[in-house]
C-alpha cells in the first residue's frame, strides 16, 4: 500500500496549493504581478483609444473632453498598477514581515 492509499484510508486527502504561495507576502506579490501583467496592456490600449477619440473629435468640445478624460483615467490606472509593488512593501512593513 502506497503513501497516498494510506492517507486516503486514514481519511486524509491532500490537495495541492492552488495559489502556489505559503506566505501572505507571496500572495500579495503574486496578485500584484498578475494585475500588472494583465492591466498594463489594457492601459496602453486605453491610451491608444483616447488618441483615436482625439483624432475623431473634429474640434467638438464634448468629444475632446471625453478623450481627455479617457486619457487621464487610463494614465491614473497605469500609475496605480506601477506603484502596486511599493504597496506590497508598505503592507509587509505594516504586518512586520521582514523579507518582502
Amino acid at each position: 500500500m502506497g503513501a497516498s492509499e494510506t492517507r486516503a484510508a486514514a481519511g486524509l486527502f491532500l490537495t495541492p496549493n492552488p495559489i502556489l504561495a505559503d506566505e501572505i507576502r507571496n500572495v500579495l506579490w503574486n496578485t500584484v504581478s498578475f494585475l500588472k501583467a494583465a492591466g498594463l496592456p489594457v492601459g496602453v490600449i486605453m491610451v491608444l483609444f483616447s488618441a483615436l477619440l482625439y483624432m475623431t473629435a473634429g474640434g467638438k468640445p464634448q468629444k475632446i473632453k471625453r478623450a481627455h478624460t479617457t486619457l487621464i483615467w487610463s494614465l491614473v490606472g497605469m500609475a496605480v498598477l506601477l506603484i502596486g509593488q511599493g504597496f506590497v512593501t508598505i503592507v509587509c512593513n505594516f504586518l512586520n514581515i521582514q523579507t518582502c
